[in-house]
């Protein structure tokens, strides 16, 4: 055989075993850098369609619904596509537990589905149960047989998680949008007051009996209500449509402390978990940290105007922009900004952080690991 020949058998050889290493399988695209540098892109993963319900971590894995109605089952340590599931219409909650996987789906089935989960990483999920919920913006919180989720349906549903039946519901004024908590024997929820007053809709909060549905207070606010709840110990904080950052007792419903900030309306409480305190960022360029005992300024860094809710990391405030996909991060012991960089992608959904990585996924059909500072070693 001429050499020729030989080389060009050989090069096309190269060429499709190139094409099955990146084109099977995971489908990821990896840029290696210093794992102990302080803040960098670490890795790259193209997804086949936008990313746009919000991806849930539950230990090591990201599960994560796209526009293509599939629903990811991701490996972070090992950064590869575990499973994937296509379901007949879009997906707008995930719930994972260690042995089941709950998914809600939006109009027109409005299902919610449980999963079995294998112990086997990679094998994939078989459906155990489903029920026709309605349409559904609340997330779902678990207590030991029970699952709780809101519908627009103005009902709060406790459901068996072995059978899907409902074991008791709770009727509301409105819509029942907000995540439901827990604290203690209580299920606390929010949910539209169904009464306007002059330019606002009221808002409420509910606490029930986990066991039972039965009410034990409600909070009535003259605006709506966030629609994610921050819980701590036995604080309760909300955010309001007028501007304010309420503290809830969550044993009797009355107010702890409350905060006027304005152009807080937009975000949700962040709390600051290795400390005390809880974080309200304002449109107006103002973070402040709150005490989550008596409401007292711990400290404030100026920030960016970005709308989007940041996640608290050490020392560290870090923003993603909606819009463009700009990061910004930022040291409040010093009020300097110390790291930016730039996606221009639209990102849906809020980040995460795991470990020392920071996730974002965007509508561009990528998903991005970013390298963050190691807490252990500061």
């Amino acid at each position: 055989m001429p050499n020729n020949t030989k080389l060009w058998i050989i090069i096309g050889l190269s060429v499709c075993l190139l094409i099955c290493f990146c084109g099977c399988g995971s489908r990821f695209t990896i840029h290696s850098v210093d794992p102990t540098g302080e803040f960098d892109l670490a890795w790259m993963m193209k997804i086949r369609s936008p990313v746009i319900t919000q991806p849930v971590l539950y230990q090591d894995q990201l599960y994560l619904a796209a526009l293509d109605r599939r629903l990811y089952k991701i490996d972070l340590t090992t950064q590869k596509i575990l499973w994937k599931k296509k379901f007949s219409t879009y997906v707008s909650q995930i719930a994972p537990t260690d042995s089941i996987l709950y998914v809600v789906t939006t109009l027109p089935d409005e299902m919610l589905y449980s999963l079995s989960l294998s112990k086997s990483k990679n094998s994939k999920s078989k459906k155990k149960w489903e029920r026709y919920i309605g349409e559904s913006e609340s997330s779902i919180a678990f207590f030991d047989s029970l699952l709780f989720i809101g519908t627009n349906a103005s009902r709060l549903l406790a459901l068996s998680r072995l059978t899907g039946e409902t074991v008791w519901d709770y009727p509301t004024a409105d819509f029942v949008r907000s995540k439901p908590v827990i604290a203690d024997s209580l299920i606390i929820f929010g949910s539209d007051g169904g009464v306007t007053l002059g330019s606002l809709n009221t808002g409420a909060l509910t606490a029930l009996r986990l066991t039972t549905g039965e009410k034990v207070w409600e909070f009535v606010n003259p605006a709506a209500i966030s629609l994610d709840l921050a819980i701590k110990n036995n604080h309760l904080l909300i955010i309001t449509e007028d501007d304010q950052l309420i503290s809830i007792r969550t044993e009797t419903g009355e107010i702890r402390w409350q905060k006027q900030i304005p152009g807080i309306n937009s975000n949700p409480p962040v709390l600051v978990m290795e400390r005390n305190q809880v974080l309200a960022h304002s449109l107006t360029g103002v973070c402040q940290a709150f005490d989550l005992d008596d409401g007292q300024v711990q400290w404030s860094v100026q920030c960016p105007n970005i709308s989007t809710a940041p996640l608290v990391y050490g020392k560290y405030v870090i923003f993603v922009d909606q819009s463009d996909g700009k990061i910004v991060v930022i040291n409040y012991q010093t009020n300097q900004i110390i790291w930016e960089y730039n996606l221009d992608q639209v990102v849906r959904t809020r980040p995460l952080i795991w470990k020392n990585m920071l996730l974002v996924g965007t509508v561009k059909k990528h998903l991005y690991g970013f390298w963050l500072p190691s807490l252990q070693q500061r």
